[in-house]
């Protein structure tokens, strides 16, 4: 028997597995209510999409291009692309500029990495859903 492994693709005689899914969690939130939206991957802005969140005039913070774009097509306009696409030096980029902005970080309940660690950092107050 031959596996493919990590792939939605069917062949005849080759078992697929699939080692890892993702499924959003239904959630509402008023992106009125905020200034700025924090993105540091493009399932945020799939799951914006997923429970039907219109995009609102915010400034994005996407940690990087492949997150940008999907911003971009999801229709958000105001968006700055980190220069260093790693977590907590892209922290440490938009600290200062997150200063006095009510701020709404999406980000996955669970994840299979060590979760990027913000709080060493002085951040505003950052939401989550």
């Amino acid at each position: 028997m031959i596996y493919l492994v990590g792939s939605n693709l069917e062949f005849d005689g080759v078992k697929t597995l699939v080692l890892n899914e993702i499924k959003f969690n239904k959630f509402s939130v008023n992106l009125a209510e905020f200034d700025v939206l924090v993105l540091t991957s493009k399932n945020s802005v799939n799951a914006l999409k997923f429970n039907q969140i219109s995009p609102d005039g915010l400034q994005i913070y996407s940690i990087g291009d492949g997150t940008s774009r999907a911003a971009r097509e999801f229709g958000f306009a105001q968006i700055y692309t980190a220069k260093n696409a790693h977590g907590n030096d892209f922290a440490a980029e938009i600290a200062s500029l997150l200063k006095g902005k009510k701020t709404l970080f999406l980000r996955a309940r669970e994840t299979a990495s060590s979760a990027v660690s913000y709080t060493h950092l002085t951040l505003p107050t950052i939401y989550s859903v």
